[in-house]
């Protein structure tokens, strides 16, 4: 997530986007974690010196495109739900929320050292891509979402 944030804060740094956007970092959480969520990014970014604003997405809230269970929403980052599952609900999440946004910079786990997996690993780079108009850029990582509204 680190590298995604700091991708985000240099682009911020061109006058054109300075003076034309805010950046912006969105993350996913329940309500009885949305603190420790809030508290890890603004730690980050207080130690990074970055000015952003933090928008918390709590899933119970959200109109996913796929019903979670409580034991599934109880994991940090949907570490419990299938990979495509997974995608597919930051799809329709980052579609939701970047709409305004003049880019998008997404974590993505590694791709898998062996070749067998490899169409794997790209069929769910589709899914998580699918129908996004907004500009994305896919950053080797895991975890948040980070926009800059225009």
């Amino acid at each position: 997530m680190t590298m995604a944030v700091l991708f985000g804060w240099i682009l911020s740094r061109s006058k054109f986007w300075r003076d034309h956007t805010n950046l912006r970092i969105i993350t996913i959480s329940t309500a009885a974690r949305k603190h420790e969520a809030e508290r890890m990014i603004s730690q980050l970014l207080e130690y990074c010196r970055i000015e952003a604003r933090v928008l918390v997405l709590l899933l119970e809230n959200e109109e996913l495109p796929d019903r979670l269970t409580p034991e599934e929403l109880n994991r940090a980052f949907l570490l419990d739900v299938s990979q495509e599952r997974r995608c597919a609900i930051f799809n329709h999440l980052i579609i939701k929320h970047s709409y305004r946004a003049g880019i998008v910079f997404f974590p993505i786990a590694d791709p898998p050292k062996d070749p067998k997996h490899a169409r794997g690993y790209i069929n769910t780079l589709n899914i998580l891509s699918k129908g996004v108009t907004t500009p994305t850029i896919l950053v080797r990582g895991c975890a948040d979402v980070i926009t800059s509204d225009i």
